[in-house]
């Protein structure tokens, strides 16, 4: 939580601030009150983040079975593809087109990074690498 402190601090001050205004809390108790405005603050303040790959396809004798399960592997880690295949086309640069190119949204990092060390994503990703380079990077939205 240590990326959301700045975040959580200045939400729960305006919010902590308008509950007093608000609700007498002699009838809450104040502890009570700060951990519930806490909770609300970390879930306000996650960042979507996103997942960017290029690949480089190589063969395709791992391609039916990869993309016919990686979309519910994505799903179960609360991930959506935004775009998945497109055609690369280049507009700036030198760098030598990936065959396909992928986004995937997520609510914030952590589930991002779960998605990728996941049993089931590494054991499709072993069956990529049989036919497939992969660069990805994993960037957050702007706030």
């Amino acid at each position: 939580m240590s990326n959301t402190v700045p975040c959580v601090n200045v939400w729960f001050q305006s919010r902590l601030r308008d509950a007093r205004r608000r609700v007498q809390f002699d009838i809450v108790p104040d502890a009570m009150a700060r951990f519930a405005l806490i909770l609300s603050a970390e879930r306000f303040c996650k960042m979507t983040a996103f997942v960017i790959g290029q690949m480089q396809i190589h063969s395709r004798d791992w391609m039916d079975e990869y993309f016919a399960k990686i979309p519910d592997v994505v799903a179960r880690h609360r991930g959506q593809f935004l775009v998945r295949g497109g055609d690369p086309e280049s507009l700036e640069g030198d760098n030598a087109l990936p065959d396909a190119a992928f986004i995937i949204e997520f609510p914030d990092r952590s589930f991002a990074k779960d998605f990728w060390g996941s049993k089931e994503f590494q054991a499709l990703a072993v069956l990529r690498r049989t036919g497939s380079s992969l660069n990805a990077i994993l960037v957050d939205k702007l706030a």
